[in-house]
């Protein structure tokens, strides 16, 4: 019996609720939690070794996957020492992984079908954009500005967040925009998918503006939803593209989410102007390391939307400078970061197609 089918048995057993209960009670428990992360962390390093090939990668991509789990193992100690997850959360989005990593193999009649008819499994999430309404009207953002833009009713969100949920066993959801929490329809946002749905968990791409003491509490009650916060530098970088004081706005957002115990992270557009800023030490310790940032995405600008611009777009060799800062930053200081262009080849394909290759 393989360790994922072995998982799969235990999760859908009556022993599931008091096995992640006892489990929960060891992550928060520092003189235990420490011991079984080294334990972890030394396996994970032992299997990076370079060997030959195996299940389709490269000694050095099997490094890169490995270095990634690493990261996240690193960023969890921090923040669980640090207090900043609430129990609440961190018991559902442990045992809402365990199932996700359970589901890399799907068996199940539906999924056979749609192998059979694609010549793929079904993907592990969806991307919805609910409403492309947004309070912020940033130069080269593809979304429409003002709260009257085109949103998708609610009857249809719903429809098609059961359907993948039931045919294909989609365990995450993600909400872009334009403003996810801007989004209104038959008196429902956001929150209320994601609460209607506890099964799943939810990453939400944000500005960040609407988060309130009330939005951040409800998401630690809620505890499937993380949001992605953009920001396009520091200060500076970040109030010329998206206004006057909004940087001090995002600033207090994430004072918010720490206070409830809500994983967040951050989401990045790597322009020629402001990519080795984003890159540097300073935005990285900053937002990491002294904020606790949980993981970042890295999106390199293309030139669509509103004011799109040439010039916008990294050169060749910041893009060539990028992959190689991004991984020694996850190396080095144990950050989770997440580069949509250059990541491809740990995942055998496209990081937005939802499944391992592509």
């Amino acid at each position: 019996m393989s360790l994922q089918t072995l998982a799969r048995t235990v999760l859908n057993s009556p022993i599931r609720r008091p096995l992640f209960d006892a489990a929960n009670h060891v992550l928060m428990q520092q003189r235990l939690r420490r011991p079984l992360f080294s334990l972890i962390d030394l396996w994970l390093s032992r299997s990076a070794r370079p060997r030959r090939r195996a299940s389709g990668f490269t000694p050095r991509i099997q490094l890169e996957r490995s270095l990634v789990a690493r990261a996240i193992l690193h960023t969890v100690e921090r923040l669980m020492t640090s207090g900043q997850i609430s129990p609440r959360v961190m018991r559902v989005i442990s045992e809402r992984w365990a199932k996700a990593w359970c589901l890399t193999t799907r068996t199940g009649a539906s999924c056979q079908r749609f192998r059979a008819e694609h010549g793929c499994d079904p993907p592990w999430f969806l991307t919805l954009s609910p409403g492309s309404a947004c309070n912020l009207s940033c130069p080269g953002c593809y979304a429409d500005g003002g709260s009257t833009a085109t949103h998708l009713p609610w009857p249809v969100l719903e429809r098609v967040m059961a359907e993948a949920r039931e045919l294909w066993g989609v365990p995450l959801f993600v909400f872009s925009g334009g403003e996810p929490l801007l989004y209104r329809s038959c008196g429902h946002g956001v929150l209320d998918a994601a609460e209607q749905h506890p099964d799943c968990l939810f990453l939400m791409f944000t500005n960040g503006t609407m988060i309130t003491r009330e939005v951040a509490r409800r998401m630690e009650r809620i505890a499937n939803l993380t949001p992605a916060i953009s920001v396009e530098g520091m200060e500076e970088s970040t109030d010329r593209r998206r206004g006057r004081g909004h940087f001090a706005r995002t600033l207090e957002a994430i004072s918010l989410l720490r206070e409830s115990g809500v994983p967040f992270g951050i989401s990045a557009t790597l322009t020629r102007m402001n990519l080795s800023e984003i890159l540097s030490d300073r935005f990285l310790d900053f937002f990491f390391l002294e904020l606790g940032a949980f993981y970042g995405f890295l999106f390199q600008y293309m030139p669509i939307g509103r004011g799109a611009c040439l010039d916008w777009m990294p050169t060749p060799g910041q893009r060539v400078d990028s992959w190689e800062s991004v991984w020694h930053a996850i190396e080095s200081k144990g950050i989770f970061l997440f580069d949509f262009w250059n990541h491809g080849p740990m995942v055998g394909g496209c990081m937005s197609a939802g499944r391992q290759g592509g």
